[in-house]
C-alpha cells in the first residue's frame, strides 16, 4: 500500500482509563512505552487526551506528564461507562483527525502513522479502523483469541471495507464524529461499536480498515474477569442480535448524519425482530462451528499453533462457549419480566 504523508493533518489522541478495573492498573505504562516508540510521535499531536477516573497509578501519570508535554488530563466520574467516557473525551480534541486507543491495549511502532496515513490514501473516508488481536502464546491466549469479540480478518496490505470497527483501534475525522457520536446510552457492556457501525453504514458511510494499524489486546487477566466478562458477552450478543436486526428506517437527520428510529427505539420495541431465536439448535451451532474455525484459520496463517495449543485450548474455548449461552440464557429469561435489560448488567460496573 502506498504511504502518502500530509503534514497538515492534525491529529488528537484520546486514551480511556475504564478498562485499567479489569486488569493490573500499571498495565496502561505498558500502553504508553508502545505509543511514545511510534514512528508518528505522539508529542506531533495537538493534544494527547487522558481521561483520569481515578485508576490510573500517579506515579505513572507523572512520569507520563513529564515525558508528554502534550498530554491533556481530565478528571472523569467513576460511574461514566466506557463509551459516555470516550463521547465525553471526543469534545476537548481540536484535531482535524481523532484517534482512539485503550489502556489495556499495546499498538504496533507504525499503528499511528498507518492509520492516520489512511485519510490521504482515502481522502474521503470518515472512518478508519485498525487490526485488533490477541497475541497467542499459549493454549490459553489461543483460546481468548478465537473467542472474545474481536472478529479477525484475513490479513490485507490495501484498506479494506469492514462492517463494523473497534473503539479501542479507530480513528475519525473530528467533524464527523461531532455529528456522529457513539450511542453511549444502550444498556449493553461492549458491543456499541457494531450498532454505531450499522446506523453510519445505513447513512452510505464506508468504514475502512488498515490492517497495518496493529494493536494487541489483552485477554482476561484473572478468574473473576474471565468469568463475568464471557457471561456479560451473552447478555450483549442477545440484545445486539435485536439492535443489529431490526428494519432501519431511512429517516435521516442531514446536519447531523443521526438515524433517529434505531437509537432512540426502546429494547421493547426491538426485542422481537430477532433472528437468532427462530434458528435451530443446529443451526446455531454449525454458525459457531463455522465462525470458530475461520477464526482459527485467521490466527493460525500468523502464528505457528502446536498441536498441544490446539489440543489444551478447545476444552477452554467450549467452557467459555458454555458462558456466553448462559449468559444469553439468563438475559432472554429476563426479558421475560422487563423492558430492560438489567440482571447481568448490573454487574457491568465491576467491570468498567
Amino acid at each position: 500500500m502506498k504511504q502518502v504523508h500530509d503534514s497538515h493533518l492534525s491529529f488528537s489522541l484520546i486514551v480511556e482509563t475504564e478498562n485499567l478495573a479489569s486488569c493490573n492498573p500499571s498495565e496502561i505504562e505498558h500502553l504508553f512505552d508502545s505509543l511514545l516508540n511510534q514512528t508518528k510521535k505522539i508529542t506531533e499531536a495537538n493534544e494527547v487526551i487522558i481521561g483520569d477516573n481515578g485508576l490510573m497509578p500517579p506515579e505513572i501519570m507523572a512520569r507520563m506528564q513529564e515525558l508528554i508535554p502534550n498530554l491533556k488530563r481530565i478528571d472523569i466520574k467513576r460511574e461514566l461507562t466506557y463509551y459516555q467516557a470516550k463521547n465525553l473525551l471526543a469534545n476537548s480534541a481540536t484535531g482535524d483527525i481523532i484517534v482512539f486507543c485503550d489502556s489495556d491495549c499495546t499498538y504496533t511502532t507504525e499503528w499511528l502513522e498507518a492509520i492516520l496515513d489512511s485519510f490521504t490514501i482515502k481522502p474521503d473516508a470518515d472512518v478508519i479502523g485498525g487490526e485488533t488481536v490477541i497475541e497467542v502464546k499459549n493454549a490459553y491466549t489461543l483460546a481468548m483469541g478465537l473467542n472474545y469479540m474481536l472478529h479477525r480478518q484475513p490479513s490485507s496490505p490495501e484498506l479494506t471495507p469492514i462492517k463494523f470497527y473497534y473503539l479501542n483501534n479507530v480513528a475519525f475525522r473530528r467533524e464527523f464524529f461531532s455529528k456522529n457520536p457513539i450511542p453511549d446510552h444502550l444498556k449493553i457492556f461492549r458491543g456499541t461499536c457494531s450498532v454505531h457501525s450499522r446506523v453510519m453504514r445505513n447513512q452510505g458511510v464506508k468504514i475502512w480498515r488498515n490492517a497495518k494499524a496493529r494493536a494487541y489486546h489483552l485477554p482476561p487477566q484473572n478468574l473473576w474477569y474471565y468469568i463475568l466478562r464471557f457471561l456479560l458477552m451473552g447478555h450483549d450478543n442477545y440484545w445486539l442480535d435485536r439492535f443489529l436486526t431490526t428494519p432501519l428506517e431511512p429517516n435521516v437527520v442531514e446536519e447531523a448524519k443521526v438515524e433517529k428510529p434505531l437509537l432512540q427505539q426502546s429494547v421493547k420495541e426491538v426485542k422481537a425482530s430477532s433472528t437468532h431465536q427462530r434458528l435451530s439448535l443446529n443451526q446455531r451451532l454449525t454458525r459457531r462451528i463455522h465462525y470458530l474455525t475461520k477464526q482459527f484459520s485467521v490466527y493460525s496463517e500468523e502464528y505457528n499453533i502446536t498441536n498441544t495449543q490446539l489440543i489444551l485450548a478447545v476444552p477452554i474455548v467450549i467452557f467459555t462457549q458454555g458462558l456466553v449461552t448462559l449468559g444469553r440464557l439468563i438475559t432472554q429469561f429476563n426479558s421475560l419480566f422487563s423492558e430492560e435489560p438489567h440482571w447481568l448488567y448490573r454487574f457491568a460496573v465491576l467491570l468498567d
